[in-house]
């Protein structure tokens, strides 16, 4: 019986001296194996690429006067600037069908709310010059000599125009207030139109 009483307590003991031991094993491998950080390079931000405006290049937007000399504006924007009323002056080449037709719709549905306010000077430059691809205008073959031809030819060169359909707002003073290269949406023109015509 005692020998039996012994041998449990000396089994009791080795288990309580396991236990204790392993806690401190498992104490010293969490010491000995913490996270080491690892310092991480910053990734280099891409910049995206502006695409720009890809349907028409935007104009300069200088606020100067609309040329009125006799040798290359026409009498019906000459007249309308000497009266002080307001226009869209709508260059533009009637055999770009199309472009033209579209355009012209476009303004017209706008003017149609400003009657009496803005006129259009609809300025079909294609019966005198033809675009060419570098952007500049020649003068048609038999129109060398013609008046029309070299207002026509003289006043794009002198407005820098390069491309039609263009569109120029003139206000009530004569001033360019707003030019566009290619075709312009009816919310954009209407925008142009309400800032040439408010009150200065």
């Amino acid at each position: 019986m005692r020998r039996s009483v012994v041998v449990l307590i000396v089994i009791v003991a080795a288990f309580a001296l396991v236990g204790c031991g392993g806690g401190g094993d498992e104490a010293a491998v969490s010491e000995e194996t913490a996270p080491v950080e690892t310092a991480v390079e910053p990734v280099a931000a891409v910049a995206e690429e502006d695409p720009g405006d890809t349907l028409s290049p935007l104009e300069d937007q200088a606020f100067v006067l609309f040329p009125n000399d006799p040798e290359t504006t026409p009498i019906s924007i000459s007249d309308r600037i000497e009266a002080g009323v307001a226009m869209v002056v709508f260059f533009n080449d009637s055999k770009q069908t199309a472009s033209t037709a579209e355009q012209l719709m476009i303004i017209e549905d706008v003017l149609a709310d400003y009657t009496g306010l803005v006129d259009l000077v609809d300025y079909d430059i294609g019966k005198y010059v033809t675009s060419e691809a570098s952007g500049t205008f020649t003068i048609n073959p038999g129109m060398e000599h013609a008046p029309p031809a070299k207002q026509a030819i003289g006043l794009v060169k002198e407005l820098d125009v390069t491309f039609t359909p263009y569109i120029v707002v003139v206000d009530e003073y004569g001033y360019i207030t707003w030019r566009n290269r290619g075709l312009i949406d009816e919310v954009s023109l209407r925008a142009q139109i309400m800032r040439a015509t408010a009150a200065h």
